[in-house]
């Protein structure tokens, strides 16, 4: 018999008990879809993407922690001072790094108009590390961050909203009581930046209210200089590299320690994390991600083996059916194909509903999935209230090719799970399975 023949009949067959073919459709098609957002989102936040297109190369100095005796400690970014002490020397095994610091502006365009923005003030290695597509104009030059009225780099949707068009080059905006020239316009930096996104990009060369206060409040907590309002982003040669920069760090940082200039204990807070360390809460990396894992495992196979279950019992209704046809000479392996490809084609069926299921999740969803996993460190914790950039799309990070990984390792344990009732039913004695109708 061909195939389109039995997948006919299988499908003959299905039609008949339509509650069990609705109910293993939605369950293969909801677990392959829970699945996949769970994946696309991972992939979004760890997969090199725009801007930060050296993520699998990357580690952070986020948070230092400052302990004085036994009476005070504290969690905090790390100020110049920490910069000059630890970074003015060149780390073995790092490429190049940026400090950045994360603040939020009422800007003003020449009309007096104000709109809230996240501005991210940057040195000059920021855009080495984190390559910003400019659409007009031209990137920050060092003459444009040292005149008097500073250069910036403004996104392309937050120039729109401000300004009313995206090539805004050479218009002049205000904001930290002070006015700006946009030398460029960028292509929008999606929120799920962790460490590049802005929508203001302007050269930090002067000290804002932020840098003066956090300031003021060190110098009044014992000269613990080491504070501020600054995160260090690294940019190794290579992954093998972060074991001898980390050590180096820690070198440093202990010969700090014991040199008796503060009276304050210096560490880092999460040791130096990698991206996807700093999802899953930095120092517990290895156990989040083993659990990330065992909960993709259990949301795609539990389904699948109570489905198992559920093709056993079917089997089991069915009996007298497969022993008229035993009785009429039917092949047992023409039996056996029959269970299958009804499993199969079911499978499928779900495979096929579970993918345009996952496209409507993340459309629906894209908002609220942006809560699951942390955005850049200011962004995350929600100091800002600020103009969204648009929409971000998880299209280009869903992987149909992963997906079809998954629908095949769904496909093989139903069909190893079809075998078991299959091959009860072959072993079955005619009589028998004539008499299970009564």
């Amino acid at each position: 018999m061909k195939l389109g023949v039995y997948f006919r009949e299988s499908w003959h067959n299905l039609r008949s008990d339509k509650l069990y073919t609705l109910v293993y459709i939605i369950a293969v098609a909801f677990s392959l879809a829970m699945v996949m957002t769970y994946l696309t989102v991972v992939a979004m936040r760890t997969q090199n993407s725009y801007p930060e297109t050296h993520r699998d190369r990357m580690l952070s100095i986020p948070l230092i922690y400052l302990e004085l005796g036994t009476t005070s400690s504290m969690e905090q970014s790390v100020s110049k001072d920490f910069i000059a002490q630890f970074l003015s020397e060149p780390l073995p095994g790092v490429e190049a790094w940026t400090a950045v610091k994360t603040e939020e502006f009422k800007v003003y365009n020449s009309a007096g108009e104000p709109l809230k923005m996240v501005v991210e003030f940057i040195d000059s290695s920021f855009t080495d590390i984190f390559p910003l597509e400019v659409l007009y104009g031209g990137p920050i030059t060092a003459d444009g961050a040292l005149r008097n009225v500073p250069d910036v780099l403004m996104a392309e949707s937050a120039a729109a909203a401000l300004l009313g068009r995206k090539d805004v080059v050479g218009e002049s905006i205000f904001f930290n009581n002070k006015e700006y020239r946009i030398c460029g316009v960028v292509r929008d930096v999606p929120q799920t930046a962790t460490y590049a996104f802005a929508q203001i990009w302007v050269p930090d060369t002067e000290p804002t209210l932020m840098d003066v206060q956090l300031r003021e409040w060190a110098l009044a907590n014992n000269n613990n200089v080491m504070v501020g309002p600054y995160e260090i982003e690294l940019l190794a040669g290579s992954r093998r590299d972060f074991s001898a920069i980390r050590s180096e760090m820690q070198d440093r940082i202990d010969r700090y320690n014991q040199s008796g200039v503060s009276s304050w204990k210096l560490s880092l807070a999460y040791g130096m994390p990698t991206v996807r360390e700093r999802i899953f809460m930095y120092d517990s990396a290895a156990a989040y991600t083993w659990i990330g894992v065992g909960v993709v495992l259990l949301v795609l196979l539990v389904p699948v083996f109570n489905l198992s279950g559920m093709t056993g019992s079917g089997m089991e209704a069915r009996m007298a059916e497969f022993g008229v046809r035993k009785s009429f000479g039917a092949w047992r392996g023409a039996i056996v194909r029959q269970i299958v490809g009804e499993n199969l084609l079911l499978t499928l069926i779900g495979g096929a509903v579970g993918l345009l299921l996952s496209y409507l999740l993340l459309y629906l969803l894209q908002d609220e999935l942006y809560d699951l996993l942390p955005l850049n460190s200011m962004v995350e914790f929600g100091f800002f209230e600020f103009i969204p950039a648009p929409a971000f799309t998880f299209r280009s990070f869903f992987k149909v090719s992963l997906y079809l990984l998954l629908l095949a390792l769904v496909l093989v344990v139903n069909l190893l799970s079809a075998l078991v009732p299959a091959s009860k039913v072959i072993r079955r004695p005619i009589t028998e399975s004539l008499n299970s109708q009564r």
